[in-house]
């Protein structure tokens, strides 16, 4: 794993809180990598794969709110 560059932020899922950091490339032009992780667990993602995963999650919750008719603020 690269180095650590930053902390991005936090999010929490099913009660459980993670940690969001972005990593240096592990070789030279090789892409940076998203940890997200907390204490028991991490998750490790290309950036480019981490920015299409956080796309979808974001369509999906548009979808939800279209389909339930809630407000989106």
């Amino acid at each position: 794993m690269g180095e650590k560059i930053k902390d991005v932020g936090q999010v929490t899922i099913g009660g459980s809180n993670f940690k969001v950091e972005i990593n240096k490339a592990t070789t030279i032009n090789g892409p940076r990598y998203i940890h997200i992780q907390n204490c028991a667990f991490r998750y490790c993602l290309t950036e480019k794969d981490f920015l299409q995963f956080a796309s979808e999650i974001m369509k999906a919750k548009k979808n939800f709110t279209w389909r339930k008719g809630i407000k989106d603020d």
